[in-house]
């Protein structure tokens, strides 16, 4: 027979010593053989399984106390294993209170356990010592308000918790203290009102949800507090009027939209309020007259759309209102006769022609 290792020898005496459910002692060590790895007791079964129960400690290589705390009797693991390092207690027969350090031999975590899940209040702590979270749990899940500390004990979050599932009003703050989020929950999901800020306490976005779902209105702002975009929701989807806005606040454009997909007539405008551009989409395609105007209201271009594709007589005009460009689209590509003007009003010949597939392929007949 070969030379047993440490850890064997202290199981030798379990596994000969019959099947009387009586606690026996087991220390298993790492592989140098002189740090303990782990210690507990076991109750062992007449097929060699041993059922963990009572105070077990567990260990860092370097010795220090990484957890303690109590099995309830209902692990099953085969001793030898266990103690050679290929098996492990399994957390679902925690019981009692339980303590977490880390190597260093800070405490970081401490609560109780029922049937191997969180029950009860609950603290967990930074490596420097400052509180990082506490709050209750019942059968692993959270419950009640719960509130987590960044490093330097600022409060970063603060929320209550329905079984697991964030409910009523939450909100997180950064290292600073400054409110960066506050959120209304419902079972889990965004119910309610939405608030984002910046690192300066602005309000950068407010929306409202239903059922996790975006359902009305949306308002964002930019860095300097000025308002960029306000939108209609319904199901999580933009449906109504959009508006985008300039730095000044007056709108820059307007739009309509129907199940996520732009419909309707759509515009824009400059900061004084005149109309730039006209479009009309159907399905979130352009479908219609693209209208263009300058400065002065003059027309400077039409474009007809179909199902998003240029299609029909295009023309274009400069600022005083002579016409430059006038020909057909058929599938976003220029066909037939086209007309382009120069700035005198002469027939441009070299643009000017017949074309096909948004290639020139003759002069206009009318040409000399």
């Amino acid at each position: 027979m070969g030379v047993l290792r440490r850890s064997e020898l202290v199981l030798l005496a379990l596994v000969v010593s019959g099947c009387a459910p009586r606690l026996e002692r087991v220390v298993a060590y790492y592989p140098d053989g002189e740090n303990v790895r782990l210690e507990g007791s076991i109750r062992e079964d007449c097929e060699g399984l041993a059922h963990a129960a009572g105070t077990w400690r567990f260990y860092f290589p370097g010795g220090r106390l990484a957890e303690l705390g109590e099995f309830d009797g209902s692990a099953v693991v085969a001793a030898r294993s266990l103690a050679s390092g290929d098996a492990s207690l399994p957390d679902t027969s925690r019981t009692g209170r339980w303590s977490t350090w880390d190597e260093s031999g800070h405490l970081r975590a401490e609560g109780a356990y029922r049937g191997g899940r969180r029950q009860g209040w609950w603290t967990e702590w930074h490596a420097s010592g400052v509180r990082r979270a506490a709050g209750m749990w019942w059968g692993g899940q959270r419950l009640g308000t719960f509130r987590t500390w960044h490093a330097n004990g600022v409060l970063a979050t603060e929320g209550a918790y329905r079984f697991g599932a964030e409910h009523g009003v939450h909100r997180t703050w950064d290292e600073r203290g400054v409110l960066r989020r506050s959120a209304t929950y419902a079972r889990g999901r965004l119910d309610g009102w939405l608030e984002v800020r910046d690192a300066t306490g602005h309000l950068r976005e407010r929306a409202f949800y239903a059922q996790g779902e975006l359902d009305g209105w949306r308002t964002l702002w930019d860095e300097n507090g000025q308002r960029t975009c306000r939108a209609r929701y319904a199901h999580g989807l933009q449906d109504g009027t959009t508006f985008l806005f300039h730095p000044d606040g007056s709108v820059r454009q307007r739009g309509h939209w129907r199940a996520g997909k732009e419909h309707g007539a759509s515009s824009g405008f400059d900061r004084s309020g005149r109309r730039e551009w006209f479009a009309h989409h159907v399905d979130g395609w352009l479908d219609g007259d693209w209208l263009e105007w300058d400065v002065n209201g003059t027309l400077r271009a039409r474009r007809p759309y179909r199902e998003g594709l240029a299609d029909g007589t295009s023309e274009e005009y400069d600022e005083n209102g002579c016409l430059r460009t006038r020909g057909d689209w058929r599938a976003d590509r220029r066909s037939g006769a086209w007309h382009f003007y120069l700035a005198n009003g002469v027939l441009d010949l070299d643009r000017s022609g017949i074309y096909d597939g948004d290639q020139r392929v003759a002069p206009l007949a009318d040409e000399n």
